[in-house]
């Protein structure tokens, strides 16, 4: 019965996610959004950067997570490129729903954010959390976040969150 409840709920999370990717996918459509090449191109290198980092951190080399995961370098920049234009493109529409929508995140919401990711980060180098920059870039992520939120519940309805929105 345990295993059976828990797999329910798990069918049903993914199926709200792919829902909700849809919506927002549909919206992007519909909306016309269109990202030039370059930043697009743009995109997909610094992601191929940061793979190529993370990669040394962890001391494998590229040919061989290649080699495993049975997949060519060719293959990982389509990869790459795709996801970087999905990336942008909700952010672009996240980004201008939330002004469409006047969606703002207060003082005590940027507060609490901050002081979430301090007892998730502990690790963290403690000068950032005073960074105006780094606390500006975390307010813009939340306002998106409150903006897909509100998306979601305008598109889908309430019972399409979850507490992982």
């Amino acid at each position: 019965e345990k295993i059976k409840s828990a797999l329910q709920v798990q069918k049903e999370h993914y199926q709200m996610h792919k829902l909700q990717d849809q919506a927002l996918k549909l919206a992007i459509v519909e909306s016309k959004i269109e990202i030039p090449q370059p930043a697009i191109n743009f995109e997909a290198s610094e992601r191929e950067k940061s793979f190529n980092e993370d990669m040394k951190t962890r001391g494998v080399s590229i040919e061989d997570f290649l080699k495993a995961n049975n997949i060519t370098l060719e293959k990982m920049r389509e990869l790459w490129l795709m996801d970087a234009k999905e990336a942008i493109e909700s952010d672009v529409f996240l980004s201008l729903y939330a002004e469409t929508k006047a969606v703002q995140v207060s003082d005590q919401e940027l507060e609490e954010k901050i002081e979430k990711i301090k007892k998730e980060r502990k690790d963290a180098d403690k000068s950032i959390f005073s960074n105006m920059e780094w606390r500006e870039y975390v307010k813009k992520v939340e306002v998106k976040e409150k903006a897909f939120r509100l998306f979601i519940e305008e598109v889908l309805g309430k019972e399409f969150l979850d507490s992982h929105n």
